[in-house]
C-alpha cells in the first residue's frame, strides 16, 4: 500500500562524565559540571572520563571508549586562572 506511514524512532546520544579513583574505580557520574565539580572539591590525582552513550526508547548503551579529559580539564582551568589573575 502507498499510504502507509512508518517513523523512525528517535535516538539520542548522552555524554555521560565519570569521575575515577588512581585504581580506575567510579567515585561519581553525572553531567559534565557534577563530575568537574566533585573532582576539583575531592582529589585532582583523580581521573576525567567521558562516554558517548545511544538512547533508544527505553535503553541505552555505550558506544565507542571511555576518553581520558583530566589533562584537558586541568589545562582549561590553568589557562582560565592565568587570564583571570591579569
Amino acid at each position: 500500500m502507498s499510504n502507509i506511514v512508518s517513523f523512525k524512532a528517535k535516538t539520542y546520544y548522552l555524554p555521560f562524565y565519570e569521575v575515577l579513583d588512581s585504581k580506575r574505580v567510579v567515585l561519581f557520574g553525572g553531567s559534565a559540571k557534577e563530575a568537574i565539580t566533585f573532582w576539583q572539591t575531592n582529589s585532582s590525582s583523580f581521573y576525567l572520563v567521558v562516554s558517548n552513550w545511544v538512547e533508544e526508547g527505553e535503553d541505552a548503551r555505550m558506544i565507542g571508549d571511555l576518553v581520558d579529559i583530566t589533562e584537558v580539564i586541568r589545562a582549561t582551568i590553568e589557562n582560565c586562572y592565568n587570564r583571570w589573575a591579569k
